[in-house]
């Protein structure tokens, strides 16, 4: 993955592409629910250790590039509520169409988490309106082989003071521009580990659709009772394949606060660049 950056007077864009290798190997398949048999959408497929991974689509099905990796490497497939699977990529090699069949996890009943009465509220993360910088992810037209991969996430660093408990209520995202007619996001939160994003905070997926030349995302949080109590990532995954269509989503940028942290797909290793985007977090703490 590269980073490209493009000036229009005075005005910086920072696409995140990656490079699509000529006649890569690729396999194809289905991933459904093993109870219900029904195709189940937006799980990670991924390579691990070779920054090779996608996300299925709405219907279910994946492309998955396997170029690179040996027939004795693993391929991970995950979503929240499910338990993971492993396979061989050599596995999978010998079939010309893949089913794969996930497993529910039994719910369990967590603790219920108890809000402070005596709080304050805070804003983490960014804030900007401004078109000057420019971030997001970037589709190629038929000509092209610059393309962001189903699975490419991009987010910033939400710091917090030391020894507080906060409790996420709302989420936003200020955008510059928003080409598809929709497209679905997913929204992560990861604890920070080592400066990098780690182990998600959210217990179930979180979604937002966004639809075309929308400018402001919202999202009401309290529902899914993330609390966070060190520094943490905020991140917006990319669902859509845009292989073949000249698309693209750009958030507002800036060069004030934490920079961006981005990724192509889940088997890939997570990146530093030094401008800030417009995502950032409501949440209250106990006084």
């Amino acid at each position: 993955m590269r980073l490209r950056i493009m000036k229009y007077v005075g005005v910086m864009t920072l696409l995140l592409t990656i490079s699509m290798s000529v006649g890569a190997q690729t396999i194809t398949g289905t991933v459904h629910d093993i109870e219900t048999g029904e195709t189940l959408p937006f799980v990670t497929i991924g390579i691990p250790g070779h920054g090779l991974g996608t996300v299925a689509q709405a219907d279910g099905k994946f492309s998955l590039r396997t170029d690179g990796a040996g027939d004795n490497d693993t391929i991970r497939i995950s979503m929240i509520g499910y338990a993971t699977e492993k396979t061989t990529v050599g596995a999978w090699r010998k079939k010309s169409q893949v089913d794969v069949f996930l497993s529910p996890i039994a719910t369990q009943l967590d603790q219920v988490t108890v809000r402070p009465h005596d709080y304050k509220k805070v804003r983490l993360g960014n804030d900007y309106h401004t078109m000057t910088v420019q971030v997001g992810f970037n589709g190629g037209g038929e000509d092209t082989v610059e393309v962001n991969p189903p699975g490419a996430e991009l987010g910033t660093i939400m710091k917090v003071k030391d020894g507080r408990k906060y409790f996420l209520d709302s989420c936003g995202m200020n955008l510059t521009a928003f080409t598809p007619d929709s497209a679905v996001l997913r929204i992560n939160f990861y604890q920070l580990q080592n400066d990098e994003p780690d182990m998600l905070l959210n217990k179930e997926p979180i979604y937002v659709t966004i639809y075309k030349n929308q400018s402001e995302v919202r999202l009401d949080l309290r529902k899914y009772d993330i609390v966070a109590e060190d520094d943490f990532v905020m991140a917006a995954e990319w669902l859509v394949d845009l292989k073949g269509k000249e698309e693209k989503i750009l958030f507002s940028g800036g060069f004030i606060g934490a920079g961006i942290r981005y990724r192509t797909n889940s088997a890939s290793k997570w990146k530093k660049v030094p401008v800030g985007i417009a995502m950032f977090v409501d949440a209250v703490y106990e006084k």
